[in-house]
């Protein structure tokens, strides 16, 4: 059976049009979707990966799987119901010719290591890799599988979710305590507070920084501090544009106003022919 794989990108219009071919061979087949996979089995078997990984990459997931399910296993996490990554203070346009930004580093292998689901050793192995490597990592925690099932029709005949929920929530946990964390910096820092995402908060008052850099190390969570330069906040219809220099880089934030919606157009377009 002839098979074309993809390993540089998750090509959307590519997987598309594999699946309206496969429709056309008059034979059943299956979409298998994962957070960094699409595999389309069939006539032809096609799989598209955000990139190709190493062995070490996915041992390094089975010993973090290991711990953590072992931690399960004697204790019980609150479940995760509400996710967020980002909050933005309401603001009216403004600039500035400096902003401050504390990131935390490395934060959800920090959650995990001080909150004791993994061990010391687990977490200097997972802080030795490369920044994307153990992001990814930690976030095959949450992963689940999509299958939808055709039939020779090219109907959807079937459709299941494959999660682990007790991992995901695990993932959410980090996600969660990483929030809570930037909530307290903006309680901390009043006024002076612009946004956060994800593990990073910025602000205005450059002495504010002192303050949350004390609050950082007295809950065990390292940081690095840096000064943005040329800040500009606009609102648009439904996001805040966020634009700064750092160092020699242009980086934009484009933040919702309203609750974000996160939805692959692979997902989409197949939830469409259900």
């Amino acid at each position: 059976m002839k098979s074309i794989n993809y390993i540089d990108g998750l090509d959307v219009e590519k997987a598309k049009n594999a699946i309206e071919f496969l429709k056309t061979s008059r034979q059943p087949f299956q979409v298998i979707m994962t957070n960094y996979t699409i595999n389309i089995k069939g006539a032809i078997n096609y799989k598209f990966m955000k990139q190709e990984r190493s062995f070490k990459f996915f041992a390094m997931y089975n010993k973090l799987k290991k711990e953590v399910t072992d931690y399960l296993l004697k204790n019980e996490l609150p479940t995760c119901k509400n996710i967020y990554y980002y909050d933005i203070a309401p603001k009216p346009d403004f600039k500035a010719d400096k902003v401050f930004n504390v990131d935390l580093t490395a934060a959800y292998i920090h959650v995990l290591k001080n909150e004791k689901i993994i061990s010391p050793e687990l977490f200097d192995e997972l802080n030795a890799l490369e920044k994307q490597d153990r992001l990814s990592i930690v976030g095959m925690l949450a992963s689940k599988k999509s299958v939808y099932s055709f039939n020779d029709q090219g109907e959807i005949i079937n459709f299941e979710i494959i999660e682990n929920k007790a991992l995901r929530n695990v993932f959410f946990h980090c996600v969660n305590i990483t929030f809570l964390i930037m909530q307290e910096i903006k309680n901390l820092i009043g006024e002076s507070y612009i946004y956060s995402w994800v593990d990073g908060v910025y602000f205005t008052n450059e002495m504010d920084s002192f303050l949350i850099e004390d609050y950082l190390l007295s809950i065990n969570y390292p940081f690095k501090t840096e000064t943005l330069e040329n800040f500009i906040y606009k609102n648009e219809k439904e996001h805040v544009a966020i634009i700064f220099d750092k160092g020699i880089k242009t980086k934009t934030f484009n933040i919702p106003t309203k609750k974000n919606k996160f939805a692959a157009d692979i997902y989409n377009y197949l939830q469409k022919q259900i």
